[in-house]
């Protein structure tokens, strides 16, 4: 009776050995082929496997497989039969130690707890799900637009519109205030070569009427109004200027006692490289990769590595100009489960039609 529960657990174990075995090989195949599963979950040739891979697949990981499973059922009869049981405990529970580190060797490379981290982190409510429309460079007002100013957020709040984007640039004392660039011409005052100190902006009015912003007038609007989201288009993609930046934008939350509202910051970056040296500053929740200084012309090719480098990096969004949309990019973006995002859109026909295909726009005006 002893004998017989003995060889029921040494089969269990030679076939758990097996399997483990099996999803090794497979984790080996997927990695080696396809990618982490992030990026393998997201691969057509991945889903499409065995119409385009059988070959190989059985090669690699079926018949090894069925090879090595031979070899232990030759193991086990030949060789555990003829062994004590104290030395056949030894050799089964060696082979539940290999097995358990197949698999964990095979979770590790696929990563899959950051797979798991991922399909977490989708499953959640985000800003863009119900917020299709963002406001660029906050607004229009009286028709005017790239004012950056207080009465141009105020008219697009009024107007019922809740996501932000907002032009920054560094005063000349290196402070963040709203402004496009220092060239524009209702500032002629200031120039590239004549840059401001923050007093010096705030003093001029844009127009000669609207009232200039700093940092510090935008997060306190965002306190105000916590159902307000403000994308940062900061310009620069060189570090020395954007880690003051961000480090402003930080500062400036602290010392206005507003520190809640940076995870209603949505950061974009121009640059794969800006994303870590913005982590080291602060997490922020959300990101944007906006695709306008990548020179970006509407290569699907080149738009499925930004896809994959959103993926990794836990980046949900995609912004891109308008004129180089494709059905083929939003097929990418559906299949890394980004949402995409399109700009600048003003023409109403060419709003809808964004919108109705779930695609997000970036607009002047939007009612």
């Amino acid at each position: 009776m002893l004998e017989r529960r003995e060889k029921y657990i040494s089969n269990i174990i030679c076939l758990f050995f097996v399997v483990a075995v099996f999803v090794f090989l497979n984790a080996l195949f997927i990695r080696y082929k396809y990618g982490e599963l992030i990026l393998a979950t997201a691969d057509n040739g991945f889903l499409r496997l065995f119409e385009n891979k059988r070959r190989l697949y059985l090669l690699e990981v079926c018949i090894p497989t069925i090879f090595i499973w031979g070899l232990v059922e030759i193991f086990s009869i030949f060789f555990l039969r003829k062994i004590t049981s104290k030395t056949r405990r030894v050799v089964m529970m060696s082979a539940i130690a290999v097995s358990i580190l197949a698999l964990i060797m095979s979770g590790c490379l696929l990563k899959v707890g950051d797979y798991v981290k991922r399909q977490i982190q989708l499953s959640q409510t985000h800003w863009y799900d119900n917020n299709k429309v963002v406001i660029h460079a906050l607004g229009e007002v009286d028709g005017h637009t790239y004012t950056n100013s207080l009465e141009a957020l105020e008219n697009s709040f009024s107007m019922g519109n809740r996501v932000f984007e907002c032009d920054f640039a560094l005063t000349s004392d290196d402070k963040m205030v709203a402004c496009h660039d220092w060239n524009v011409d209702f500032l002629e005052e200031f120039s590239e070569e004549n840059v401001p100190t923050k007093e010096e902006f705030m003093r001029v009015k844009i127009y000669g009427k609207y009232t200039p912003m700093s940092i510090d007038e935008i997060l306190v609007f965002m306190k105000e109004n916590p159902d307000v989201y403000m994308i940062t288009d900061t310009k620069y993609a060189e570090s020395e200027y954007y880690e003051k930046q961000f480090k402003e934008i930080v500062d400036a939350s602290v010392k206005n006692n507003c520190e809640e509202v940076l995870n209603n910051f949505i950061i974009q970056i121009y640059h794969p490289y800006m994303h870590e040296d913005i982590e080291k500053i602060y997490h922020f929740d959300n990101y944007i990769y906006t695709l306008y200084q990548e020179g970006y012309r509407g290569d699907p090719q080149q738009f499925e590595e930004y896809a994959q480098f959103c993926a990794l990096h836990d980046i949900d969004v995609i912004t891109m100009n308008e004129e180089y949309y494709s059905d083929e990019l939003l097929d990418i973006c559906n299949r890394y489960r980004l949402q995409l995002f399109v700009h600048t859109v003003n023409d109403e026909i060419k709003q809808k039609f964004f919108l109705g295909k779930n695609i997000g726009i970036y607009t002047d005006k939007y009612n």
